[in-house]
């Protein structure tokens, strides 16, 4: 099976030299959050490397270009290829394609009139190509935004997990008939026998029932829960990780403020012996070991990921009519200006994630607002699920590796986060990064191959021939010559573009195959 490649349709508005055509109902950032912009250049001959550095010598040029321009352009400006190097028009040849944050980019390039010819926006529309489950917002906007701040739609394009993949919770208490979690539990160990909500919101917060009319949507998708009442016990732990289909464990819970080499031991042995990453939320006040800053174990061992929590409902900047500034996105403090309101925060913290309000299932088939690091680190783990199930085969150390060092490093640059510099983590959670780097570190590239014999290329994710790596390479120029026997085989896709060639003769086959890692 060959995949095709998706087809984009773009709202496009053209820019002449010197004259805007707007059209902002339709111009929204694509999935990076950028814009992107046709630039055709006068001059002639636009080489293939065509770069950053080559459009800053083109501006140059200009008798309207300005020093003080240079350093702007430079930090507006993030990439810069020709768009279509193989093309044979004279117009497409000239074409530059330009990617930034910046949204008014089109007019301040269109007064270079004497080395562009015009400046086209592409303007994608709000929604593209992003899957969002029919629950999404069934509760109201707010049931979502979490999601949104995480890249949750972006990240279920490229996967939506699998119902295979377990993610295991030791809490006090589930509701099995609950409508988001009654077709969501693929086992329960042991259940309290006290009702509480916390249980239930852990639960949901990783894999709450997404797309089923009902609820609200959680990370996790189609990954399924194994529960156990067996709350902080690390032999629970250390028995569920050793269940066929767990890959991961969410645990908010702590047992002790004192470090144990024997429970680091232990939670090394899950991750590195049987294969499970491990998520724990770092604390939520003074009442956890004392201080905002102290270790809480097992959190703050190495071999576990460390949740704290960021806001992710208000944005920047708002000051709302009774509680001020409060839960702004990707602000470690709830209430901004009061540190006493954030959760716990030290080096041993590894990521944060939505830990202020977040809407979640709750007793008796309700929905409540959750509060606190127990129900940011369900939300990571639902994220390692979705990593997990790109490629299974994924040691548990891999994934904990993917999912931390993907995370949005920008909260740092938020002046009311400088008190916590290095103190969340490398971040906030970003499952679409994530998952994107999951992929392409399971993506085999076949560039400038001649295959003359019998041979089978295989790849655990994804298998792509033609295809340019970054815009300083040719495309792939692969070919299978006469005589030759050659199989593609790949787990989740192959994709094939201009420059592959089969001869006449010569035995071309492509496979998806069952990954052996499930």
């Amino acid at each position: 099976m060959i995949k095709m490649k998706k087809i984009i349709i773009f709202c496009l508005f053209y820019f002449n030299v010197g004259v805007a055509i707007q059209a902002q109902d339709c111009c929204y950032p694509d999935k990076d959050g950028m814009y992107s912009y046709y630039i055709n250049v006068k001059e002639n001959n636009i080489k293939k490397s065509f770069s950053k550095d080559s459009l800053m010598h083109t501006l140059k040029k200009s008798k309207f270009f300005l020093n003080k321009d240079a350093k702007n352009y430079d930090k507006d400006i993030k990439v810069v290829y020709k768009s279509f190097p193989t093309a044979k028009t004279k117009l497409l040849q000239q074409s530059v394609t330009i990617r930034s944050y910046n949204s008014n980019l089109d007019i301040e390039l269109s007064k270079y009139s004497d080395v562009f010819n015009f400046v086209e926006k592409i303007c994608h529309p709000k929604d593209m190509l992003l899957y969002e489950p029919n629950d999404y917002s069934y509760l109201g906007e707010e049931a979502s935004d979490h999601l949104d701040l995480i890249k949750a739609p972006q990240a279920w394009e490229i996967t939506k997990s699998d119902s295979r993949i377990l993610v295991g919770v030791t809490d006090n208490y589930i509701e099995p008939s609950h409508e988001d979690l009654e077709n969501k539990i693929s086992q329960i160990l042991c259940n309290g026998t006290t009702p509480d909500f916390h249980g239930i919101a852990v639960s949901g917060c990783a894999a709450a029932h997404t797309d089923n009319y009902k609820g609200l949507a959680s990370i996790g998708f189609n990954s399924k829960i194994i529960f156990s009442s067996h709350w902080a016990n690390d032999n629970e732990v250390l028995e569920m990780a050793q269940i066929p289909g767990v890959r991961v464990i969410n645990c908010s819970w702590i047992n002790s403020c004192s470090y144990s080499s024997t429970a680091d031991a232990l939670y090394q042995e899950i991750r590195d012996v049987h294969n499970v990453v491990l998520t724990f939320g770092a604390g939520n006040g003074v009442n956890h070991c004392g201080s905002l800053t102290a270790y809480v174990y097992p959190a703050s061992y190495e071999s576990v990921i460390c949740v704290t929590s960021v806001g992710h409902s208000t944005d920047y900047g708002t000051v709302l009519p009774i509680y001020g500034k409060h839960l702004w996105k990707d602000c470690h403090e709830s209430t901004i200006g009061d540190s006493l309101s954030a959760y716990h925060h030290n080096d041993k913290v590894d990521i944060c994630a939505p830990g202020y309000r977040v809407v979640s299932p709750s007793l008796n088939n309700s929905y409540t607002n959750a509060w606190g690091t127990s129900f940011s680190a369900p939300i990571v783990a639902g994220v390692c699920a979705l990593v997990a199930s790109v490629n299974p085969c994924l040691t548990a150390a891999e994934i904990q590796d993917i999912v931390i060092s993907s995370a949005d490093t920008t909260i740092y640059n938020i002046p009311e986060n400088a008190a916590y510099i290095g103190l969340l983590g490398k971040g906030r959670i970003d499952a679409y990064a994530a998952v994107k780097k999951a992929v392409e570190l399971g993506t085999v590239y076949i560039q400038n191959r001649t295959y003359n014999s019998t041979l089978v290329e295989t790849a655990e994710t994804e298998l792509k021939s033609g295809n340019s790596v970054t815009n300083l390479q040719p495309n792939g120029n692969v070919i299978i010559e006469t005589g030759s026997n050659v199989t593609f085989r790949a787990t989740r896709s192959i994709e094939l573009s201009p420059g592959f060639e089969v001869k006449l003769g010569a035995t071309f086959n492509t496979e998806i195959y069952e990954s052996p890692c499930f």
